[in-house]
């Protein structure tokens, strides 16, 4: 039996992005779906800055990465892939595919329904060929990085430090529709919960980065060229709980790929401890000084 456990909604909620819908449940039971604005933006985990650039190809065993505020492993009985999110790079004329970019040639891509690129270079090469951060916010690069699971094998996310909450935009390699699950486990390995969304027409390959208009591929962005429509996925731990692990995987035996993690880290220990200490300092020298001023 979970215990503590909160349900956070009890209605359904289908969110229609014009053909595509979205439905979400905790715990099997229908709620709200979660908002990417819900989840701490910072500190985010880009999977570039432990995991290096997309021309490592595939890999068996796990990864670990690590922020400023957190350390990750990443483990899966599938391959592990490394991946932006788009089969175009702007070689500083035209949209190309990476293998005629120079120094593109082992560039790992997925075209899914990520953001992806819609403006041309600004800089030119060669920082062009290679992948940039948001680029429907900067544009002209590949897309955001990515990281996944070829297979059907789940992906296990384990963390060093505890959080409160975690969540990435998510997307089947293959499959149009989709589910996906998300279970968070405790430091004891006891399940915390299981959140499930059920994406209509917000999986699998952008057939849209393969339309060009003006030399440009068009990403799957819809009328917002800043839009994602790949569905957000992410847990919050009830109160008095903490995640120590979060399995993912969907109904599609292809593979999976995930976005930059949004996440809620609890503090060190000895955070805590300085932080406490130093707010009993500055309380005690306000007591202090207001004594000195008393005639």
């Amino acid at each position: 039996m979970l215990r503590g456990l909160v349900l956070f909604a009890a209605t359904a909620l289908s969110v229609n992005l014009g053909a595509t819908s979205l439905t979400c449940s905790l715990n099997n039971v229908a709620q709200s779906c979660y908002q990417q604005s819900q989840f701490s933006l910072d500190p985010t985990l880009s999977w570039l800055s432990g995991l290096g650039a997309a021309n490592q190809g595939l890999h068996s065993g796990p990864w670990t990465t690590s922020n400023t505020a957190i350390n990750v492993t990443l483990s899966s009985a599938g391959l592990l892939q490394r991946s932006d999110n788009t089969a175009f790079a702007w070689d500083g004329v035209e949209w190309t595919l990476p293998s005629l970019v120079p120094g593109g040639a082992n560039i790992s891509t997925f075209a899914g329904r990520f953001a992806a690129p819609d403006l041309p270079c600004l800089v030119g090469p060669p920082t062009c060929n290679y992948a940039g951060t948001d680029v429907g916010l900067t544009g002209g690069q590949f897309g955001d990085y990515l990281v996944g699971v070829i297979g059907g094998a789940p992906l296990t996310i384990s963390f060093a430090t505890p959080v409160t909450s975690a969540g990435f935009l998510v997307s089947a390699r293959t499959l149009l529709d989709f589910t996906a699950t998300l279970q968070a486990y405790d430091s004891q390995n006891n399940l915390i919960g299981t959140y499930a969304i059920v994406a209509g027409g917000l999986g699998g390959t952008c057939a849209g980065l393969t339309a060009f208009i003006n030399g440009m591929p068009q990403p799957c962005t819809g009328d917002n060229a800043y839009y994602a429509p790949a569905p957000f996925i992410g847990f919050v731990a009830p109160p008095n709980q903490l995640i120590t692990r979060l399995v993912l995987q969907t109904t599609d035996n292809s593979g999976l790929f995930l976005d930059r993690m949004y996440f809620s880290a609890v503090p060190e220990p000895s955070t805590v401890l300085l932080t406490g200490g130093g707010f009993g300092l500055l309380a005690w020298l306000l007591r202090r000084r207001a004594r000195t001023r008393v005639p």
